[in-house]
């Protein structure tokens, strides 16, 4: 399985592993978001840091945008980390975050004890 989710009692810690490619991209992406605790959600933690490739196409991100952009409808509370120790692969999701943004805070952090930190904190 490309991803695993652990739910918390304030927010869900999302791994990725290995080859990320749209379909599973998505896939992690609905299972959040269409899960009945997402309106009581803070945080989500992207965990990059067991990604060896990241394969997901421009028209998948910009389709993640919109689902994120609707979904903040719903709960316009949540704080979005991403735990990524690649450069390779920091430098691709920083660009493509500016090219298909989240409505939400998000923060970029070289390990989980430090994301969650963050997303511990109020406000």
């Amino acid at each position: 399985m490309p991803y695993e989710l652990m739910w918390e009692p304030r927010g869900v810690v999302k791994t990725l592993i290995g080859v990320v490619d749209d379909d599973e991209f998505i896939k992690a992406t609905e299972e959040i978001q269409n899960n009945s605790r997402f309106d009581n959600l803070r945080f989500v933690i992207n965990d990059f840091s067991k990604v060896t490739a990241f394969e997901v196409s421009e028209s998948c991100l910009e389709y993640a945008s919109a689902m994120s952009r609707g979904a903040r409808y719903h709960n316009d509370r949540i704080k979005i980390a991403l735990v990524i120790n690649n450069s390779t692969l920091l430098s691709n999701i920083c660009n493509f975050s500016v090219s298909y943004p989240i409505p939400y805070p998000k923060k970029i952090f070289n390990s989980l004890a430090d994301a969650r930190l963050w997303c511990e904190e109020d406000g």
